[in-house]
Parts: structure tokens; sequence; C-alpha cells
């Protein structure tokens, strides 16, 4: 496999062209009179339509080497992207094009590049400070509807979200699936849900859905880590006089004592799992305790006063169901008290009150959601195959936004909230000249998202945003109506994390672009 080489304007020029390739698809989709994108699944292949644009850049891969270097860049910033904040690709991607070819023109221009860069990111970071200062709270159903509508461009997508936060509360854990039917049902069970999975796939019960299944099981919580087998020795008795399945959850499992564990499943001497705590620290304690609450179990700790050695029956938790997947553990219909449980729940509530930042708050709502004990799954249903898979996609948007935006606020929609918060801007002053164009760089390219929006629409786009800058704070273009609205009013919301995420990244793949000298790729 012989190397290829590009250097210099020429390696920059390709990764440019690369990113354009992909933008000029993804833009279409922005807004809700975007158009979609029909791409082929490669298996089976089958059509399948989207206008999400991680799910679109995903699906290309182009023929030069050298301009597909730029659409991986691109995939990895809508990727991290919809990691962190589960929606927004379709404003990082175009925002990345802006900055990357504004940046580029720049250094062509003779520019010094790095100070071009520190320009564009002392800008970024006034803006996402100011996107946090205008970011409200998300305190309304009707307003977690507005946020899933805005997201799918569906008001039924956003219907269904707010069906699924009706029947498990703000904070409730909500999932999604493909469904066997044509309607979109709600699937509702009590129960919690954390992202740790089984510690061995030895411990799979269930091979055709890659999963353990416990019925009615015990359930062992240690704040330790269980190294030997005589620690556990009167647990695993109990387990096997009483003939139910048991879930270890523990800080860790030794490699040893794992493989006896796996030896009595395989041996048929009893169904058992185990997965290590989810959180860390402080926080890993508390999440212990609330699920020894939501079981009826307790914590064995020293702090609690009691050792493995001498944990009887009457320590153990146990619920109706254990569902152990390879990242994640559903506990289903818990034994714990109701009384207790409402109890906790308001300690945590009180919390939530005191606490003094938004990440502690979105830790401790995500707490609260647990001891609701519920788990909605939303399972996906269409006409065709195709169709179930569109929609899917437009639910997984709608609820990370929904998310979003309950945990860190949300900004007004429609890019507005960009276009204001651009406004810092102009109050910059720098010696240096390349920092000054970084700076004009970010306020010219915040404006895109605004101007696509206007284009996919079929309105001039420069009369929009000139529009836009005369009205009050919180005004914009609302695209459905062809209207300029109160977009707080209407009930057109981004959420916050997604804004500055999609902000974020986007200057990531500038960074790497208008820096780079060379690339290097294969011709296979």
């Amino acid at each position: 496999m012989e190397s290829m080489i590009l250097k210099g304007e020429k390696a920059r020029n390709a990764l440019v062209r690369g990113i354009n390739l992909v933008t000029d698809c993804v833009k279409a989709t922005l807004g809700p009179n975007g158009h979609n994108v029909v791409f082929e699944e490669r298996r089976p292949r089958f059509p399948t339509t989207t206008n999400d644009g991680v799910t679109i850049v995903e699906r290309i891969d182009l023929q030069d080497s050298f301009e597909n270097l730029g659409c991986r860049i691109l995939q990895q910033a809508a990727g991290q992207t919809n990691k962190m904040a589960g929606d927004g690709t379709t404003t990082s991607i175009i925002l990345a094009q802006g900055f990357v070819q504004e940046g580029i023109k720049n250094v062509a221009a003779g520019e010094n590049s790095l100070d071009i860069l520190q320009g564009m990111s002392k800008a970024i970071d006034l803006v996402i400070t100011k996107l946090r200062e205008n970011a409200t709270e998300v305190k309304t159903i009707e307003q977690i509807q507005q946020l899933a509508t805005v997201s799918s461009g569906e008001e039924e997508i956003g219907g269904i979200i707010t069906q699924a936060y009706q029947k498990v509360g703000m904070n409730g854990i909500i999932q999604f699936e493909l469904g066997k039917k044509q309607e979109t049902i709600l699937d509702i069970v009590d129960g919690i849900k954390f992202a740790k999975g089984y510690l061995s796939p030895l411990m799979i019960n269930k091979q055709e859905k890659a999963c353990v299944e416990l019925e009615n099981p015990l359930i062992l919580i240690v704040d330790e880590r269980i190294t030997y087998i005589y620690q556990i020795m009167s647990v695993l008795e109990s387990v096997v006089s009483s003939q139910r399945p048991l879930l270890i959850i523990s800080e860790d499992i030794s490699m040893e004592l794992l493989k006896l564990l796996v030896s009595n499943k395989i041996n048929r001497t009893m169904e058992i799992a185990a997965v290590t705590s989810p959180g860390y620290g402080e926080r890993r304690k508390a999440y212990l305790e609330d699920i020894a609450t939501l079981t009826g179990g307790m914590v064995i700790s020293e702090e609690n006063g009691i050792t493995l050695e001498e944990v009887l029956s009457q320590h153990l938790g146990g619920a109706k169901k254990v569902i152990v997947q390879k990242e994640s553990t559903s506990i289903i219909g818990g034994y714990g008290s109701k009384t207790e449980i409402e109890e906790r729940a308001q300690q945590v509530k009180a919390r939530i009150v005191d606490a003094e930042d938004d990440w502690t708050k979105g830790k401790l709502r995500e707490r609260l959601g647990w001891l609701n004990g519920k788990i909605c799954t939303v399972k996906v249903g269409g006409a065709t195959e195709a169709e179930a898979i569109r929609k899917q996609y437009l639910v997984e948007d709608a609820l990370n936004s929904a998310r979003a935006g309950i945990e860190h606020g949300v900004l007004p929609g429609g890019g507005v909230a960009l276009l204001e918060a651009a406004k810092i801007l102009e109050t910059v002053q720098s010696a240096n000249k390349g920092e000054m164009i970084g700076n004009k760089i970010v306020s010219e390219v915040l404006k895109l998202p605004v101007k696509i929006l206007a284009e996919n629409n079929g309105r001039n786009s420069l009369e929009v945003i000139s529009e836009i800058m005369t009205l009050p704070q919180g005004y914009g273009y609302d695209a459905l109506t062809d209207c300029y609205v109160d977009l707080v009013e209407q009930g057109i919301f981004d959420a916050a994390e997604v804004t500055i995420q999609a902000l974020q990244n986007a200057y990531s793949v500038a960074a790497l672009v208008i820096n780079s000298e060379g690339l290097i790729t294969y011709e296979v």
C-alpha cells in the first residue's frame, strides 16, 4: 500500500473541498422547511431518508482520498457534538465550514494562521460565556414539547416525547428502539437504568438478545472491591438455597473471583450477573444508597457498619427483573418500601434547591429520576422499515435536545442566540491584526445558521438578518410561518448545551484544517 502525500496550500484546499462537498449536502436539511437526504443503507441495502446531520455525514465516503480526509474530520466533529449534546450536528457542520473557508482564505492572503486561530478561540470563549448567561431554565412540560418539536421538525415527534415525559416525569428515564407495529407506542415499566454492563460476556443467558436476564433476583450492593470467594460465601449459600438468581453491584471484582462466578453460571449452579457501581466517589455512594432504597436492600460497607462476611439474606435487595447488557443495567420493579423511596426523593429535591451549580443540579435530577422509578421505552413504528428508521432518528434528536434543555437550559432558536451573542465581539480590541481577523471571522460565521435557514425557506438571507438586527432581543425569523416573532413566546427554543457544543466542535475542525501543512493517505 503506497503512501500519497500532499503539502501546503494544496493540502488545505483538498480538505476544504471535502468539507464543502459534505456541508453542501447537509445544510439543505436545516430548518422546518429544509430538505431530506436519501441514502442507501449498506446492510441490508435499501433507501432511507433523513435530515439528521450526523447520520448524513456518517454515510458519506468520497472517492478522492485527500478530500475524504476533510469528510472524516467533519464526521469526528459531528460525532462529538452528537455524543456530548445529542443534537445540533447540522449547525456544527455549517459553522465548521464557515470557520474553515474564512480562515483558509486569510491564510492564503498571507496572514498568520496561529494568530487567526488565537483570535477565533478568544472570540468563541466570549460567545459561549454570553450563551450561558442568556440560557433560561426549562420548567414546564410545554417547553419540553416545544424543544422536541423544533429539534425534530415534526409535531408528532414532539408530542410523543412530551407524552413520555408526562409518564415518567421531567427527570425520568426515556429510551427508544424500533418497534414492531406501524404506530409508535410508549412502553412504561417500573425501574431504573445505569450505564454499567456485565463484567463478563460468559454471564449472558439470552444469546439472541446478547444480555443477561434475571427473574426475581437477589441483589448484593457493595461499596468496595470484592477479592476472595470466602467474602461472599454466605451470600452464595443464600442464593443457592433460595433458588433465586443473583446480581452483584460492587466497586470491582477480582479476576480470580470473576472466573469462579462464571464457572458457577456455566455449571448451572446459579444464574448470576456482576456489574460495577455507577458514578465515582461520593456520587457513587449516593447512587448505591438509591439502589438499595429502591430494591429494599442495604449497602454493604464499613461506613454502614457491616462487612461482606456478615451479610445475611435480609441485607440483600430484590426486584422483579434485571436486564444486564454490554453497557447498561436495568433493574425493573424493585422491592423497596414506597415510603422510604418517597422520603429519599424528598431529600434529593431539597438538595437540588440548595445546589449552587448546573452540573450538580443535573446529577441530582438524574437521581430524582431514578427514585421516580419508571423507564419509558419509545417503540418507534412506521408504515415501512425505512419510515420507521427515519422517525427513529428524529426521536433520538428530539429526546436528546429535551434532555440537554432540562439539564442546561434553553436559548431562543432559529439561529438568533448565536446572532445576539456575537454582538459582544463588536467591543473586542487587539493590537494583533491576526487576532482581530479571527474575531471578525467568528462574528460573521455566527450569522450562517440564520442565513441558511432563510435560504432554505426561499427568502433573501441578507434582508432577514438585517430585519432581525432591528428587532428586540429574543425576536427572530420563524421559518415555519414565514414571520418575525417573539421566539420564546412562540416556543422556538434550542437547548443551550447543543448550541455550545456545536460551536466548540466547529472550531476544533477549523483549528485542525487551518493549521495543517501536509496530508498523508494511502492508495488502495
